[in-house]
């Protein structure tokens, strides 16, 4: 509010200083009464600025007017009109074109109308007692549109700068070098990616490039509660599972509630890859992404237990430490540059 607002509260200050030092100085000043050679004043001089009658003078301003007047000269009289006709015109016009500039300005600025009140209303009607309310569908609609484009602006850009950024630092080949330096044994249907914290939303996990070796899947964002990776994430430490569908009878209700997923989240992923291992991705011992591994074949990477083991042994493995420092070097400028989006209900 402050960026929009300061423009037009100097604009209209300079302004009314222009209209005010340009009326000062094309405004003509009062000549000044002269006297008749024997001293004498007009018995009844005109003020034409204040539009009165002057009464006659006394003794005493007779004297006073002939002791001046006898050293008077003729430049002491001021002149009328003796400012150019620009500045008169510019002196005329300064106050209506500040005007209209403001209000040009404001109409431009959708954010700084809405805060003066300019434009309609959300609440077209309200009726007191009764409570009744009318909402104005017009203004429902556009603020939707301003919102929704905001929203849709801000999601295409840190796309934009996720994927430039990986570009550079190549993550995605070294992606593929860490799933084939660590499985070497490609299971069917094997795909592999990388989750980091989310720039933009840091609730969420942002999936930075497409899946090795299947394509598809970037710029898609899960809750840190989501799944393995969210349980990974949060705990700081790496998992791996046989059979994530074990237990309540391999339903949505075990997704649901070992998984932390929602129902809807849980649909179509029963019995689809039971097999996973999510390692813990760090630089310098700070966890920077999450590496997931799925395959369609239940235990491809072993039981449980064998599977726990080998996410540990990944996390330590040479290409994942050099991953490790893609992503840092990635994510590194967009955290600086970024706005971070946070929604939480109050502390209870």
């Amino acid at each position: 509010m402050t960026i929009a607002v300061v423009p037009a509260v100097c604009g209209a200050l300079v302004g009314v200083g222009i209209t005010e030092g340009l009326l000062r100085y094309t405004t003509p000043q009062a000549a000044p009464q002269i006297a008749d050679k024997k001293g004498n004043l007009p018995s009844a001089a005109v003020v034409q600025n204040l539009g009165t009658s002057v009464p006659p003078a006394t003794s005493e301003e007779k004297s006073s007017t002939s002791n001046s007047s006898a050293g008077a000269r003729p430049s002491d009289k001021v002149e009328k009109d003796n400012a150019p006709w620009w500045s008169e015109l510019i002196g005329r016009v300064a106050w209506p074109l500040t005007l209209l500039l403001s209000l040009a300005f404001i109409a431009y600025n959708a954010r700084l109308g809405r805060i003066l009140g300019f434009g309609t209303h959300l609440v077209k009607k309200v009726a007191a007692g009764g409570v009744e309310i009318e909402i104005n569908s017009e203004t429902v609609e556009r603020v939707q549109r301003q919102l929704h484009g905001t929203f849709e602006e801000l999601v295409t850009d840190a796309a934009d700068e996720y994927e430039r950024m990986a570009e550079i630092q190549d993550i995605q080949t070294l992606l593929k070098n860490a799933v084939v330096a660590n499985i070497p044994d490609r299971p069917e249907g094997l795909r592999a990616a990388i989750h980091v914290n989310d720039v933009i939303f840091p609730d969420y996990l942002y999936q930075l490039v497409d899946y090795y070796p299947i394509g598809g899947g970037a710029h898609r964002r899960f809750s840190q509660r989501y799944g393995i990776i969210g349980r990974s994430w949060r705990s700081k430490t790496s998992h791996g599972t046989g059979d994530a569908f074990a237990g309540a009878g391999g339903s949505v209700q075990a997704l649901v509630e070992n998984w932390g997923m929602t129902e809807d989240e849980a649909h179509g992923q029963v019995n689809a890859r039971p097999s996973c291992l999510s390692v813990i991705v760090r630089h310098q011992s700070v966890p920077v992404g999450v590496l997931f591994v799925d395959s369609k074949l239940k235990e491809a990477f072993g039981s449980d237990a064998v599977a726990l083991a080998l996410a540990k042994a990944i996390e330590s493995s040479p290409s994942v430490v050099l991953l490790g420092e893609a992503i840092a070097k990635t994510l590194a400028p967009l955290r600086t540059a970024a706005p971070s989006l946070k929604i939480k209900g109050p502390a209870r």
